[in-house]
């Protein structure tokens, strides 16, 4: 059974390349944020074809995680 990845995808290529990429990994192509970078989650069957079309310049797969709960973050303390 695959798995899901989650990736950051940002977006080198030309909007009508972008909308093919979406419609064959089934990423929202709705969204790209002010970064020019979609975050998805991906098939693991479909991850390395993924790292294909990174591979020929058309996405970059950025390496960032998921937003922390706000009661995961440590306080950072003031004392002196």
């Amino acid at each position: 059974m695959a798995q899901l990845i989650y990736v950051v995808v940002y977006w080198r290529c030309r909007r009508e390349t972008r909308l093919r990429i979406c419609e064959r990994f089934r990423i929202p192509s709705g969204y790209v944020n002010i970064n020019g970078e979609t975050p998805c989650m991906v098939s693991s069957d479909d991850y390395e074809l993924l790292r294909e079309c990174e591979r020929r310049g058309f996405i970059r797969l950025r390496d960032k995680e998921t937003k922390k709960a706000s009661n995961d973050v440590e306080a950072s303390s003031t004392k002196r």
